[in-house]
């Protein structure tokens, strides 16, 4: 006789799946836009302007773990949503260490720079 509190129980326990699947794209799209933000202002900070952000200054300004950064600039730069391109170096010798140590290892590559495809 499931009564109402059987019911009622699967509501909420649905009701909290989808609160924290919400909580959990928002919180994606927060920090999406936290990239953006980053990326322009080292865009305007670089004393050659260019489109192509180093992904070593990018990573310090995030302040994230490196799996964290690696997961979302990733997630930013793949399939139908992209809203990242990446490249590697073309002449790995002028890359300094802290480029070098700051790649994001993507496929068995380095890539070292990042721009904005489309805004998010």
């Amino acid at each position: 006789m499931g009564g109402r509190g059987g019911g009622s129980a699967v509501s909420r326990n649905q009701m909290q799946a989808d609160f924290e699947a919400l909580r959990r794209e928002q919180s994606q799209l927060g920090l999406q836009q936290q990239v953006q933000a980053n990326m322009l202002t080292l865009i305007r900070e670089m004393p050659v302007h260019s489109i192509w952000v180093p992904i070593a200054d990018l990573r310090e300004r995030m302040k994230m773990s490196r799996a964290d950064f690696d997961r979302l600039i990733i997630s930013m730069s793949v399939g139908r949503d992209r809203v990242l391109s990446l490249r590697a170096e073309d002449n790995q010798k002028t890359l300094t260490p802290h480029r070098r140590a700051g790649a994001l290892r993507v496929g068995g590559q380095d890539e070292h720079y990042v721009r904005i495809y489309r805004a998010a």
